[in-house]
């Protein structure tokens, strides 16, 4: 199974005003089949339903879309949510066993990993400035790129970031105390001035 291929047909499967809805849904769906020894009572809606919120909020997307999508996968004859998904899935291979009890297969836990790519999620915070940078430039959306520096800038204190970036102050070359901590502090000889001579 190409990883692209799913990739565009869940775009083809959702509304043009949100291309990533039935992407989202199948990403949610496929993490919940991945967990390994779940016992689920009550079928997959509801742990799908809690893991498209949860990858909703990483990825910045209003969680109605996917919703919305969702329902067009509604088995009406049975009443089994997310039947359609599931075939389509099947389709692709991604999936395998019956509606009852599906498993996710190995192209489909490739798949899953595949299926974020392109998505605006939180950057690291434990990336560099310029790694940071970096992954923000690959979106061309300006709401995206603040999605995506928002989690690293939250890890920093201004001060700290500013302390970090900034050279070293200046010392007067009379005292050697440096400006303007010294200064302030009045630990600089009185006849100085900020700035030394």
């Amino acid at each position: 199974m190409a990883s692209a291929a799913p990739s565009r047909a869940f775009a083809a499967e959702s509304y043009p005003q949100d291309e990533d809805s039935v992407r989202l849904l199948a990403m949610a769906l496929l993490a919940v089949l991945r967990k390994d020894g779940e016992h689920r009572t009550g079928g997959l809606w509801g742990p799908v339903h809690a893991a498209l919120h949860d990858l909703c909020d990483r990825y910045d997307k209003s969680s109605w879309e996917p919703l919305h999508a969702a329902d067009r996968y509604c088995d009406l004859e049975t009443g089994t949510p997310l039947a359609g998904l599931l075939a389509l899935l099947a389709e692709f291979g991604a999936v395998a066993g019956d509606l009852g009890k599906p498993l996710i297969s190995p192209p489909g836990c490739g798949a899953a990993g595949h299926l974020a790519a392109g998505l605006p999620g939180l950057a690291d915070p434990s990336l560099s400035a310029s790694e940071m940078i970096a992954e923000v430039s690959r979106f061309g959306d300006e709401e995206q790129r603040d999605h995506v520096a928002w989690g690293w800038l939250a890890e920093r204190q201004p001060a700290e970031a500013a302390r970090r970036s900034s050279p070293p102050p200046r010392g007067c070359r009379r005292c050697c105390a440096s400006w303007p901590s010294a200064w302030y502090s009045g630990s600089a000889k009185r006849h100085c001035r900020p700035g030394g001579s």
